[in-house]
């Protein structure tokens, strides 16, 4: 039985929580059961969203490309203006 099949039951929609023909299909895939030890989402293996499958390594280098492109100095700069505007405390 997939972890989400008794929380799927307070959902609406189709099916929600099952695994089957026609049911969404959105589900993470690890390697180890992470309802035994939280410790276990390290293992995860895909991600099927949408009705696409998403490898471990394709999610890892999305993740690469996502914090090489928002990680630079500009976005950090962007982020400090916007924080500090947000507290009241920007000075030009």
């Amino acid at each position: 039985m997939p972890a989400t099949a008794i929380a799927g039951e307070f959902f609406p929609g189709p099916s929600p929580g099952i695994i089957k023909e026609g049911a969404p299909a959105d589900l993470l895939i690890f390697a180890k059961d992470p309802t035994n030890s939280l410790e276990n989402l390290n293992s995860l293996q895909a991600v099927i969203a949408d009705g696409r499958l998403y490898t471990k390594e394709t999610l890892d280098e999305c993740m690469a490309q996502y914090r090489s492109h928002f990680h630079g100095g500009f976005y950090s700069k962007v982020m400090g203006v916007l924080v500090a505007l947000a507290k009241g405390s920007y000075a030009n």
